[in-house]
């Protein structure tokens, strides 16, 4: 029972410092939203609006400013 309490801490703790699910952010001069988290590898997937996906260490990815979350809504509405 000791391993999962600690395991849950880790957990919770890795979660406290990575974007929330639903986050426009930016990695690698591309902007994306968060859809999930590989916790373990404290990692997040981003889907870009092309819907292509990749994974990125929490430490690579930074919050979008308010301009590239504007530009971002803009092209999710876009046909691609």
């Amino acid at each position: 029972m000791c391993c999962l309490r600690y395991e849950n801490e880790f957990y919770v703790e890795a979660r406290k410092n990575m974007p929330a699910i639903g986050s426009i952010v930016v990695f690698e001069g591309a902007v994306g939203e968060v859809v999930e988290y590989n916790t373990p590898k404290l990692s997040v997937i981003i889907q870009f609006p092309s819907k292509a996906r990749t994974e990125a260490k929490k430490d690579l990815v930074r919050l979008a400013t308010e301009e590239e979350k504007a530009n971002f809504k803009l092209s999710e509405g876009e046909d691609v």
